[in-house]
């Protein structure tokens, strides 16, 4: 019995701990909403991106996030992932892609405590080109 209950305890952690994170698209304007503050560098050389994001959004802790590095067929061709570090209050994020054929996308993603009843978020820049497009309008 006491192993059948530790078998249902050990998928129950599991299956809460694998569902996805809902996905939230960082618009220019929600980045503000939200406090992230998003400003590039366009050079000869190519293009780089600096994400200030904050530790905490709606009670949820950063925790992690990703840079994706995509060509021209969408394929991921390149992948970091930084886990949580946060000592000066400000998460700081850089990117740098230098060939015109590549895109870039930024993960950012924030935990909640399972008993606060709040999921946490993945905030996403899915293209950097895109997301710098939308900020010269």
């Amino acid at each position: 019995m006491r192993n059948l209950i530790g078998l249902f305890l050990f998928f129950t952690i599991n299956s809460w701990a694998m569902k996805p994170l809902p996905v939230v698209e960082l618009t220019p304007e929600l980045s503000k909403n939200l406090d992230f503050r998003v400003s590039f560098e366009v050079t000869n050389n190519g293009t780089v991106i600096f994400i200030a994001a904050p530790t905490d959004i709606d009670s949820c802790s950063y925790k992690r996030n990703f840079v994706e590095i995509i060509n021209s067929k969408g394929e991921v061709v390149a992948t970091t992932q930084t886990n949580a570090s946060v000592s000066t209050g400000e998460v700081q994020i850089d990117g740098f892609i230098s060939e015109l054929t590549l895109d870039m996308r930024i993960g950012i993603t924030y935990l909640c405590l399972p008993k606060s009843g709040k999921k946490g978020k993945i905030y996403l820049v899915n293209s950097i080109k895109k997301y710098l497009i939308n900020t010269q309008q």
